[in-house]
């Protein structure tokens, strides 16, 4: 509960980010489709982290408004690559956390999600504090417990986030379009077979038999009749 996003949710993201990964790669996803990638305003995205870990020093100047901003920060990385599948439901999580610690001066974590758990230690820091009856929106704060091997109290928006994290992965590590849809053609192309001519069959130069001569010879005969 004393650390940062970074130190307190590894094993749950982390979980996340496995999953991703081998339900991708079950369904036909690489990894070196990840080198393609390309992130717009990807500097935000390392500053914002960076910021979250600054915070939990005691030198750190500001730490609630550093914290704010790192919040800030990692918003607008997702916003600006919102076109990536997964990365709405990221900056929803991180929305709804910082709505949270913005209107109760830190993320309010519930008594009774870390009593189940069976911590007893009293959340420090700025980013965190035993929920207070003054405390506002407490269902958007750390009232999830979630136990071994990640025993935490997390909010929603942590899970929400997580899965974001799931679904992004798994659709970075998919092949382009272009290719899923050269494969898919691959796939579904099937060799025509060659159909030869077809041949008449040789004629039959054996006699008619003596009633079907004679029909003939009727046909032929009237038809000579009727000529003149």
């Amino acid at each position: 509960m004393t650390a940062s996003v970074l130190e307190r949710l590894p094993t749950f993201t982390l979980a996340a980010m496995a999953i991703g990964f081998v339900v991708s790669l079950a369904f036909g996803g690489r990894f070196r489709h990840l080198s393609g990638k390309s992130f717009r305003v990807w500097l935000l995205l390392p500053i914002g982290l960076l910021l979250q870990v600054l915070v939990q020093r005691d030198s750190a100047p500001a730490p609630f408004a550093l914290l704010l901003l790192s919040y800030v920060c990692l918003i607008l990385f997702g916003i600006a690559n919102r076109r990536l599948t997964g990365m709405w439901l990221i900056v929803l999580g991180f929305s709804l956390n910082l709505l949270c610690i913005g209107l109760n001066h830190g993320m309010p974590v519930s008594r009774t999600a870390i009593g189940s758990l069976g911590l007893h230690e009293k959340p420090v820091g700025v980013k965190h504090h035993l929920e207070r009856s003054s405390d506002k929106l407490v269902f958007l704060g750390d009232i999830i417990p979630v136990p071994s091997p990640v025993n935490e109290a997390l909010s929603f928006g942590d899970m929400i986030m997580t899965v974001g994290v799931a679904d992004l992965l798994f659709n970075l590590m998919q092949p382009p379009r272009k290719e899923a849809r050269a494969r898919s053609r691959k796939r579904g192309s099937r060799p025509v077979p060659v159909v030869g001519k077809l041949e008449a069959p040789p004629l039959d130069d054996s006699p008619l038999s003596p009633d079907l001569q004679r029909v003939l010879d009727l046909v032929q005969a009237d038809a000579r009749s009727s000529s003149t």
